[in-house]
């Protein structure tokens, strides 16, 4: 019993040096990748600018708008829906009293 404990341990460990060979080689390659390209790396001051005008005057008055657009809708389907029950609703008493009507005359 003792010694499978021991060797899924020792299996276990075994999975934890492979990784972490795996992390020091690709480690390795990125700082290969960082000495050969660096400007791959360190993108340049109008490219940084560039993206943020993009995000931020761009792309986050478009998310707002979808948010505003799918709020909007929701309200939308929840009032038609509120409308439709109490259409439903009065629909029913409506008829009820044009029941009791006719009953009355029919009587």
């Amino acid at each position: 019993m003792k010694e499978t404990i021991w060797r899924k341990v020792a299996f276990l460990c075994d999975i934890i040096d492979i990784a972490s060979i795996r992390n020091r080689e690709r480690d390795d390659e990125d700082l290969w990748f960082r000495a050969t390209f660096p400007e791959e790396r360190n993108p340049s001051l109008i490219l940084s600018i560039l993206l943020l005008i993009v995000r931020y005057f761009i792309l986050l008055p478009i998310k707002i708008t979808l948010l505003i657009l799918c709020i909007t809708a929701f309200l939308m389907v929840a009032a038609f829906l509120v409308c439709f029950a109490f259409f439903i609703i009065i629909q029913f008493f409506v008829f009820l009293l044009g029941y009791k009507a006719l009953k009355e005359c029919s009587a």
